[in-house]
């Protein structure tokens, strides 16, 4: 959620486009990844320091919330990841949102989502109930881990530094003691700079 306090702002306020990563989570948000679907360690997805929305906790809060929009989908006459993405793309500075697609079929349902157009009531119903719904870690993680899981090779972020902010894409992420990793990322004028986060 770091990105709505700063980077789409700083982007909107500059007509710089973006693009949404992760859009349907990893195909959490399909509400196709039920509570039985078991990942191996060494997938991604099984990886609950870097995606604790996964954990048994939070993806049943998860697919509870998707349960509740069901009514959304009937009104739009789409699916529920179709939903998801009209909400994503409607969000204030999102210009492109990337979405996975295994076949054919897949891909062109998740162009649908980005032609419905979601009224604004609709909009802000679905973010108090997404802002609703904490998330909880397996080992009493909370703000910073939730940073943590947005630093990924290839995201885009807005780094804080003396004299003002610059956008930058993210090349590595080294875990170091704790919560904290290191992060490599590239300036617009080509210099790379490394930056600590986490606690």
């Amino acid at each position: 959620r770091d990105p709505e306090r700063d980077l789409l702002p700083f982007c909107a306020k500059n007509n710089v486009a973006t693009l949404t990563y992760m859009s349907l989570e990893q195909g959490l948000l399909t509400a196709k990844i039920g509570m039985d679907r078991v990942f191996a360690k060494t997938e991604f997805r099984g990886n609950e320091s870097w995606n604790p929305w996964l954990i048994p906790v939070n993806r049943q809060r998860v697919l509870d919330l998707l349960a509740g929009w069901t009514d959304l989908a009937a009104k739009y006459r789409c699916s529920l990841p179709q939903l998801v993405i009209a909400w994503t793309v409607a969000q204030p500075g999102v210009s492109h949102a990337l979405i996975g697609g295994r076949t054919v079929a897949q891909v062109q349902e998740n162009a649908r989502g980005g032609e419905i157009v979601l009224e604004a009531k609709d909009v802000s119903r679905i973010r108090q109930e997404v802002e609703a719904r904490r998330l909880k870690s397996g080992k009493g993680g909370g703000k910073s881990e939730r940073a943590l899981v947005e630093a990924e090779p290839g995201r885009l972020v807005l780094l804080r530094r003396r004299g003002g902010g610059s956008l930058g894409a993210i090349l590595a992420v080294r875990p170091v003691r704790g919560r904290r990793v290191l992060i490599d990322a590239l300036l617009p004028h080509g210099g790379v700079i490394r930056v600590k986060a986490g606690n």
